[in-house]
């Protein structure tokens, strides 16, 4: 996601578009794909809408898509000598 997109998201939309709240520092105002990218959704301002981090976290796992960039990885694990 380009800063120049999420920007405009952000100039666009101004509150969270579920809620309404303006955000705050505990719950900044997030870019969120209609269209999951996991699916093929596009950085694009039509497929953006701008939601509060907890509208966010909720509508993910609502909807069972992944959040955030962080990706799951499986511990190594070390056998013991």
């Amino acid at each position: 996601m380009t800063r120049e997109w999420n920007q405009i998201v952000h100039d666009r939309d101004r509150v969270c578009q579920d809620c309404g709240t303006s955000g705050s520092k505990d719950n900044p105002l997030t870019v969120h794909h209609i269209k999951p990218k996991c699916q093929g959704g596009p950085d694009t301002p039509e497929n953006g809408k701008l939601l509060c981090k907890n509208c966010h976290k909720w509508y993910h796992e609502t909807n069972g898509y992944p959040h955030g960039k962080r990706k799951t990885r499986k511990k190594k694990h070390h056998r013991r000598r």
